[in-house]
Formats: C-alpha cells, structure tokens, sequence
C-alpha cells in the first residue's frame, strides 16, 4: 500500500520511485561485464524497446525459452529487464544529467547499479551517478515548474496518460497512483473451491516450498511472495488454481451467476472470468464463452478442461453469430477490450507502445461491444461492463453514453451484490472502481446495469 504524499509531492515521488537496492553478488555483477550473461539481457531490452518489438507476452515467453540462462539466472534477468521497462524515463533522465548516451546497454547498466548496489565505476559510469537522488533533485530544482511532465518522467508513464488521469483524480492521489503504475505487482491466485478449499490449497503449496498470504479483498484468494514457478506445482496441474488479480476475481463475483440461468461471457479472452464464473455456477446454469480471437478461446478451452468446469461453451465469433436467442442471458459479462492502464504494472512494454489515437478508437469500440451485447440480456436480466482502464473515458462516459440511450436500463450498486462492508472501499459514483495505490490489486471498473422488463 502507498502512503499519501505530503506537501512536497515531487520530493514523495522522487523517494518512491528510486528503488532500495540489494546486495550485489555473483550474479548481478557477471550481468554488469561484457560476456554472454551481458550481451543477452541487453538483446532481449533491445526487443523490448523497439517499437515494433515483442509484446510483454512475446517478451515473457523469450526469456522462458533462452536456453543459456540457468534457473538461477532466470529471475536476475527478468527483474533488470521489468525494471528497466518500469523504470525507463527516470533511467533516461539520469543518463541525460550525467552526459551518458541513452542506450540498451546504459540502461541495463544503469538499472543493476539502482536496484543491485553495484558502484558506477564498477560498470563503467562516471562517479557523478554515485548518487542519483541528488542528480534527479538537481534536475528537479533546475527544471521549469511542470509538475504533470516531471510526475510523467519520475513515474516513467506517458504524459498524455498522466495529463487524463489528472483531470479525473485528485491532487494527492494523482501522485500516488503514477507511482503504484511503475511498481511491480503482486501474484494473486483464485483458488477452484470445486476442487479444494482455500486452506487446503494454502497448505499444499505451502508444502511445496510455496509462501502464501490471505487474500486482501476477495473470499477465494490466495497471495504469493516471491516469484515461484506455480505452473510447475502439482496444484497447478491438478487445476486447483488460476493465476488472476483480485480485482479481477471481483469483478466476476459482480455478474452473482443465477439458477438454471445462461451466463454469456462476450469477449472471454482466455477465460479468466469464464472460470471464476463456472467454479460459483448454481444448479443448471451454464456459461458460453466467446471472442473474436479463436487462439484465446483455445487457450480458455484448455484451461476449462484442467479446473474440471463442465457447463461452459465456447464460440468464436469470427466464425459466425451466437448460437443463441435475443434475450436469452440471465446474465452477460463484458470485459470490453481497452487501453489495459489498470494493468500497467504487469505490463510495461505496453506502456511505451499505446497512444492516445489508439484510445479514441477503443472508447468507438466499447460503445459498439455494449451495444451489441445488450440485445442478448433477458428482460429484468444483468449486464455487467468492465475494463482493466483507469480511465473514466472508457468507463463511466461508456455507461452514461449507453444509458442516455437506452433510458429504461437502470445502474445497480456494487454493494447489492458484495454487500456494504466488502463494497465500500470500491463503491464510487454507482461504478465498481479498483486501483492500485489504494487496494493493491489492478486498476479495474464496472457497472452492473438491468435491462427493463417488458
């Protein structure tokens, strides 16, 4: 969790971002030196920051599939690698004060000296970076009074992205929510009670080297320190567990599934909430799952096949409508494809790729996908729209716009569904709203809203 920002808000910032760094051993320093372990790290972040590189996935599964790293270099190169990319405009910035060419390898350099203790001379920089709190706060003191454009490069996100959410969050947590954007996120799992209880798949991770905490927010969660492998884990296998963020299992406890009802999931994706969907299923309910992408639906399929969910279908959109009637769904779901800036922290090479053209056209595109799903909720049934967007443009201007148009739907309140006590720290304007800075999970809306009965 992040404490508020006193008055010296920069100063706050500038304290928060700068990583407390580690101990330098072997490892780190053999990543430091020109060599094999070098050259690939700094091949990888070179992929990273091309524009028209890898994806964060395509990213995730480069680093799995290099053969010459070993398991115990594996996590060393992930977190120069994430760091850097977290880290970027601050990195860049110091390398600016300190007459140091911007580079893949400088900042490599650079993010082992930060965040491993190494000495600037031990990897080749000049001794002015020997403290680099003082360079950035001389910068600080030099710079005309921007606030939004040194909030921008000290958090490392965009300025266009830091100029929206300033005109829709207060002063202090402006501030704080940049910061939480650039800090790295915690491993939260949604444990499959139809297969084991929470206990239960505490202790058998527990037992295979795995440490564990409760949930913060969601009945069904687990939070894991570290960075372990969970997918080689017997549990995993088993289908005991899914890997999603507690905002995201929120969200799906929102759609409150009915008896005997059919649940439409629009753009499933990989089935993350289809999931949590079928494991709190009542009696003759059944779930279809579908999106335009069948290499997703694959994936969510598979998925399905390993938890042991049995009332759930999947259609791919791009080979023809649903197989359904208007008015048909008890429930639909729509995680509706958007600028992903509630999930930043997991995704940093996207954070350097989006821009704000790209925005205009996902808010077109939710406005249609609400449209469209609408047609299939019964009279009286539930719609439940939601982003991984922090971004009211994208959210509540989605709703309303809906809403202005479809006058007899009607917006339900989180807390009719979680309860007053667990919605309470969510509950904003009528809209389900997680972040970050202020409940530790990804930034995620949504509203639930009720089609009228004929």
């Amino acid at each position: 969790m992040f404490s508020k920002p006193e008055s010296d808000g920069m100063d706050w910032v500038l304290k928060k971002v700068l990583p407390v760094p580690e101990e330098p051993d072997r490892r780190s320093r053999a990543a430091s030196r020109p060599g094999v372990f070098r050259d690939m790290g700094v091949g990888l972040l070179g992929q990273a920051l091309d524009p028209n590189g890898v994806s964060d996935k395509g990213l995730s599964r480069q680093i799995r599939a290099e053969r010459r790293l070993g398991s115990k270099d594996r996590p060393l190169v992930t977190s120069v690698l994430y760091g850097v990319l977290r880290r970027k405009s601050l990195l860049e910035q110091l390398l600016i004060e300190t007459a140091e060419e911007i580079s893949p390898l400088n900042l490599w350099k650079l993010e082992l000296m930060l965040s491993y203790g190494l000495a600037p001379t031990e990897v080749g920089f000049s001794e002015t970076l020997q403290n680099p709190m003082s360079v950035l706060q001389a910068w600080m003191d030099k710079k005309e009074n921007d606030s939004l454009e040194t909030l921008a490069i000290l958090s490392s996100l965009p300025l266009w992205l830091v100029r929206l959410l300033e005109r829709q969050e207060s002063e202090e947590d402006l501030a704080s929510l940049c910061v939480s954007l650039s800090e790295p996120a915690e491993t939260t799992l949604r444990v499959n009670t139809s297969k084991c209880s929470v206990e239960m798949l505490s202790r058998e991770l527990q037992e295979e080297g795995v440490s564990i905490q409760s949930g913060r927010h969601s009945l069904e969660a687990l939070r894991v320190e570290g960075r372990p492998n969970l997918m080689g884990s017997r549990a995993f296998r088993e289908g005991l567990f899914e890997i999603q963020d507690e905002a995201s299992q929120l969200v799906a406890e929102l759609v409150e599934p009915v008896r005997g009802g059919l649940h439409l999931d629009y753009c499933a994706g990989a089935g993350g909430k289809s999931l949590a969907l079928a494991d709190r299923l009542p009696r003759r309910g059944r779930i279809l799952a579908s999106d335009t992408r069948s290499g997703a639906l694959q994936k969510a399929a598979r998925r399905a096949e390993r938890a042991g969910a049995k009332r759930i279908a999947f259609h791919c959109l791009a080979d023809g409508p649903l197989p359904i009637l208007d008015k048909s769904a008890a429930r639909v779901l729509v995680d509706a494809p958007c600028s992903g800036t509630g999930t930043l922290r997991r995704q940093p090479v996207r954070k350097w790729r989006m821009t704000s053209d790209e925005l205009r056209g996902s808010v077109e595109s939710q406005e249609r996908i609400l449209r469209d799903a609408a047609r299939w909720v019964l009279p009286g049934g539930r719609l439940v729209y939601a982003t991984c967007s922090l971004l009211r443009m994208e959210n509540e201007e989605v709703v309303d716009s809906f809403l202005e148009e479809n006058p007899t739907w009607r917006l339900v309140l989180p807390r009719e569904i979680l309860g007053r006590s667990r919605s309470r720290p969510f509950e904003r304007g009528g809209f389900f709203r997680s972040y970050p800075h202020l409940h530790s999970t990804d930034g995620f809306t949504a509203a639930i809203l009720v089609a009228p009965r004929d």
